[in-house]
């Protein structure tokens, strides 16, 4: 995968602008024979880009330029090039000159001109001139600078003051395309003490195309010095020189690839500034906003980068349409999802990628790169078919344009990998000896490296040359020990090791390696250097390696440590959750040690990224080892301030380092009428925990395949047939066929050992998803299978991991008790046609278009992206009736909870009022519970988009933020005994992981809240309503715990002739605290 707008100039500087013009008159003689008439001549033009489309040809004259009412002479070339920066850039240009003999006129936009300038002289300097550009490429160094000093000389001649530093830059340009970086630099210094100090907009252009010949050499440094310089000469020209963006472009990429952010963003950000006012229709607009989102990308905002992206290509489809920068834009959107695991997303943009690549041919470097992002996507989806014929692709046009080695290794890696997961390991060790010969001649210690040599001893592993495959992944980790100690490839070499080490029969060197890459996961060090890689795929080796070790331990006997190791796995689920989607919580933390937190973070990452880029180029020792001291005082740096912030902040340390708990010290949180069932889904077999308060049991289950699709079918049956469920009719089969399959599988093993105890449940996968309380009990009686739903007979609670009760309970004990008993933030307002809002009636309706049609219609401008998206995750194909409708219930749900409330004890926010304001106000932590009847999002794919939806309309009609994100649930201050979400809407995704749900209610959790109900699926609201009633009297008027008053509710309505479908009443689950 390659980010195509990390160089935002990947055209050369002979293509990207310039024009030169001749004239038939206005002559300018030399004391020789040379002339120079008026304008410019085109001496080379590039196809498909503006020029070419315009109508330019090689040979014509250009001899003015206008742009409204301002205009002006083509005389120097060098001015010609500073005129595409400072007024092409504002809008199109009108240049007169002459073609074929004929007078015409042409229209050049913001976009590549593609045009290369000489002046229009004759006589002897043309013939110097035109000598010099010929000579052969291996020519003596000597004869190359005296036929250009011969030019210069002539030129001189000329009493023209910008004539001699053109031919030095044109000497300059000669001598670094062939290879005479010395010379090089020394014709641009030349060339800029040549001219005035006053002459801004010369001096400008000329350390612009010096610092990109540096950029070109990798001198990044020095690239930056010239680029800097640039940015100071063209700033003098007026505040308004919109022509200083370009300049800041490039800084902003030098100070990136050396790792620099906050240089970088600092740079970008005022080109973007300077663009939106003066430009914001031109391609450097366009290029500033894909250049932040590379850098959000890189640092792992990926909403702020997906945003960005999104305002690149939109700009670039309405302005610059045939742009050939809007493949490049498309692709690296692609490469941004695909990090979020949305890989049709990725498949799509990389495809219109393609599609607008195609109408300039796709035979070339962007045409490789994207088949090469194409290939990912595809091994992504294991269609190891479509993968090899994407790789393919790029690489036979890698090949055929002879391109930097090193992309014809990545993609011979790449085709390794495929052959290798096909089972042809003849051919993968082929592509990956091509592909290690390649890079150990180029880059000898590239990471890359790593790959390939862990790739040979996985194959060799696969042959049993267990002694051979050792030794390929040790030489492999050698490697990454000195270039990349703390990346996910280290890791995952390592654990290539271990396995080899346990097929050898040497269990306890293998359970040390696992031991090793599990402590790393959770100090965070890995997580540090990875934001530049797949968040998807490091979170689900990271769970991987959980149950490898887990695998391990049971076979070495270690039931104990096993079942304490998958209770760790499932406290850092969370929180690897919560990194990974940069779910910022601050709530109870020092925003000044925070912030430092943060650029610390970022500076190991910055470094990191830095060091694998040189590794892969030129380098010293000096610059690595220099980097390598950097990086491990930013590490001591930050594992400093981190203590700081647990020892201050309890609750936050709890969240981020989460300590899992012994199994004495969980079996001492139960009691003898609680028993814990704690799940764990694998590829090859899952696991059922049994705990009791003085007992360790595990059963083997299928694997996670059988078991989700299970689940998955149970859950949807909830909204395919819905009232048939628990009746006689057909629809009602396909359930119970499903719930009997599921329980019999996961409750079957222990249904014999669990009596009529409470069920503490840890689930795993899309069993989070799964309403327990309404599966068949499997327990066999006299007559048969016993059947009848598990409410009846348990109570069922549900935990994000059997350690957070301690953490909840010492929350509780330091709560001080509130005086107040019940809030309720009820009926919201969601559309501007709502009654609600008198004045409104003739208004159209935005939310309405937008829950109809399943996207935002255009006039809406104001809803929050986040709850855009969010809506688009969840409401799939068989929910599509679910749109933000009003929920009338809800009020008749507040005015039945406010009755049972004793006066002045309760609190009742309907309509305009229950908005995102009032659920933020730390004043609802004065209540016992607080109850939110509203839509609720619980977004399976993207989590971090799960939440709450308020009013998103105030009471003059005006749109409003009313969504209610994870992000600010994990920032409220909220120490209540309950928090009751009763009106939540799930998307159950291909790819399930449970996040949407545990995600909001372990954020409440967080926040303060000592449990949490919420539902699984959307319930009508009169149902909705009728349940809560039920639920609130057996909690406020019979005084039972919150559990069992749920479980009481649920049978009340199971006895209900109207209401006992489980569809009605086994959503409701709670979460927490059960005692």
């Amino acid at each position: 995968m390659k980010l195509l707008s990390l160089n935002p100039r990947t055209v050369l500087l002979p293509v990207l602008l310039a024009a030169i013009s001749a004239c038939a008159h206005g002559v300018v003689h030399s004391k020789s024979s040379s002339t120079l008439h008026k304008g410019l001549i085109i001496e080379h033009l590039t196809s498909h880009f503006d020029a070419e489309k315009a109508g330019m040809k090689v040979g014509d004259v250009l001899l003015y330029w206008t742009r409204g009412e301002d205009k002006g002479e083509l005389a120097s070339p060098l001015d010609f090039l500073y005129l595409r920066y400072a007024e092409a850039t504002r809008g199109r240009l009108r240049i007169d000159g002459i073609s074929g003999g004929r007078k015409r006129s042409w229209y050049l936009g913001s976009d590549v001109w593609g045009i290369w300038p000489r002046p229009n002289f004759s006589g002897l300097l043309l013939g110097q001139y035109q000598q010099c550009q010929t000579l052969p490429k291996g020519i003596d160094q000597k004869k190359r600078m005296e036929c250009w000093q011969a030019v210069a000389a002539e030129a001189r001649t000329l009493p023209v003051e910008w004539l001699v530093p053109w031919v030095l830059s044109q000497a300059a340009y000669q001598f670094g395309i062939n290879g005479l970086q010395d010379a090089m630099d020394q014709s641009y210094k030349n060339t800029i003490e040549e001219i005035s100090s006053d002459a801004h907009n010369t001096r400008g252009q000329l350390l612009l195309q010096w610092g990109r010949a540096f950029s070109s050499r990798d001198d990044l440094a020095q690239a930056g010095i010239r680029f800097g310089a640039a940015v100071q000469e063209w700033s003098q020209v007026g505040a308004d020189n919109v022509a200083v963006a370009e300049p800041l472009l490039e800084f902003g990429l030098t100070a990136l690839n050396q790792g620099n952010y906050e240089t970088a963003e600092e740079a970008w950000e005022h080109a973007r500034t300077i663009l939106e006012r003066f430009a914001p229709r031109s391609l450097e607009m366009i290029l500033a906003y894909g250049n932040l989102a590379v850098l959000y990308q890189q640092r792992g905002d990926l909403t702020k980068a997906e945003d960005y992206y999104r305002r690149a290509v939109a700009k670039e489809r309405t302005y610059l349409p045939g742009s050939q920068y809007l493949p490049q834009q498309l692709t690296n959107l692609g490469t941004l999802v695909r990090a979020r695991g949305d890989l049709a997303a990725a498949e799509m943009y990389h495809e219109q990628a393609l599609a607008a690549l195609n109408k300039v041919g796709i035979n070339n470097e962007a045409g490789a790169n994207i088949f090469d992002n194409l290939a990912d996507c595809a091994l992504d989806r294991n269609d190891l078919r479509k993968a090899e014929q994407y790789q393919r692709r790029a690489l036979a046009i890698r090949q055929k344009l002879g391109l930097h080695n090193l992309d014809v290794a990545a993609s011979l890696t790449s085709l390794g990998i495929i052959a290798e997961r096909k089972g042809t390991f003849k051919l993968a060790e082929r592509y990956y000896r091509k592909s290690r010969a390649i890079q150990e001649q180029i880059a000898p210690e590239s990471p890359a490296i790593a790959d390939v040599v862990a790739g040979l001893g996985r194959i060799t592993l696969s042959s049993g040359d267990l002694m051979q495959a050792e030794q390929y992944f040790r030489d492999a980790l050698a490697l990454l020990e000195k270039v990349a100690p703390a990346s996910l490839r280290h890791n995952e070499v390592s654990a290539n090791l271990a396995q080899a080490l346990h097929q050898a029969g040497r269990l306890d060197e293998s359970a040390t390696i696992y031991r090793h890459i599990l402590a790393d996961l959770e100090n965070k060090t890995t997580q540090l250097a990875v934001f530049g890689e797949n968040q998807s795929r490091y979170r689900a080796r990271h769970a991987a390696y959980y149950r490898e070790y887990i695998d391990l331990l049971l076979e070495q006997g270690k039931t104990e440590l096993a079942f304490e190791t998958l209770e760790s796995s499932h406290a850092r689920t969370l929180y690897d959750m919560l990194s990974a989607y940069r779910i910022d919580v601050a709530q109870g933390v020092d925003p000044a040690l925070l912030n430092q937190e943060h650029n610390l973070r970022q500076s190991i990452a910055q470094k990191s990224q830095y060091k694998l880029r040189l590794l892969a180029r030129k380098y010293t020792d000096e610059q690595i080892s220099g980097l390598d001291r950097e990086i491990s005082s930013l590490r001591d740096q930050y594992e400093q301030l981190g203590a700081q912030i647990r020892m201050k902040t309890p609750a936050y340390a709890a969240l981020i380092q989460p300590q899992s708990l012994t199994l004495a010290t969980i079996q001492g949180t139960l009691d003898s009428d609680s028993v814990l069932l704690e799940y764990s889904l694998g590829e090859r077999h899952s696991s059922l925990w049994l705990v009791t308060d003085h007992s360790l049991k595990i059963y083997e289950l299928p694997p996670r395949k059988r078991i989700e699709n299970l689940a998955r079918q149970v859950y949807e049956s909830f909204s395919t047939h819905r009232d048939q469920i628990g009746s006689e009719a057909a629809g009602a089969a396909e359930y119970n066929r499903a719930a009997s399959d599921l329980s019999r599988i996961i409750l079957g093993p222990i249904a014999e050992n669990i009596g009529d105890k409470k069920l503490l449940i840890v689930s795993d996968g899309a069993l989070q998803y799964v309403p327990f309380a309404a599966l068949p009990i499997p327990r066999k009686t006299r007559t048969g299978v016993d059947g009848r739903p598990v409410i009846l007979d348990h109570e069922v609670i549900n935990l994000p991991s059997a350690s957070v009760i301690a953490e909840l309970r010492r929350f509780a004990n330091e709560r001080i008790q509130p005086l107040k008993k019940v809030a309720v933030l009820a009926d919201p307002v969601f559309e501007i046609e709502d009654e609600r809002i008198s004045s409104s009636r003739n208004k159209p309706s935005t939310l309405a278009s937008f829950a109809l049609n399943g996207h935002p219609p255009q006039s809406d401008r104001q809803m929050p992206v986040a709850l855009r998206r969010s809506f688009a995750d969840v409401r799939t194909k068989k929910t599509s009736g679910f749109y933000l409708n009003r929920l009338l219930y809800t009020r008749r749900e507040a005015h039945a909870i406010m009755a049972l409330v004793p006066k002045g004890k309760g609190l009742e926010i309907l309509d305009f009022g229950a908005n995102r304001a009032s659920a933020l106000n730390a004043d609802l932590g004065n209540y016992e519970i607080v109850h939110f009847a509203t839509h609720g999002l619980l977004d399976s794919k993207h989590p971090e988009l799960s939440g709450l939806v308020l009013s998103l309309v105030d009471k003059n009609g005006k749109s409003q933020n009313g969504f209610l994100q994870l992000e600010d649930i994990y920032n409220l201050k909220l120490p209540v005994e309950l928090v009751v979400l009763s009106g939540c809407q799930t998307g159950l995704g291909q790819d399930v992981s449970g996040e949407g749900l545990i995600g909001l209610t372990r954020g409440f959790m967080y926040a303060g809240a000592s449990r949490v109900v919420a539902t699984l699926w959307n319930i009508n609201d009169v149902a909705t309503s009728e349940f809560m009633g039920l639920f609130y009297k057996a909690m406020l008027r019979d005084g039972l715990r919150p559990a069992a008053a749920l479980r009481k509710a649920q049978i009340e309505m199971l006895r209900q002739k109207q209401w006992k479908s489980p569809y009605y009443w086994a959503a409701f689950e709670l979460q927490g605290e059960w005692n």
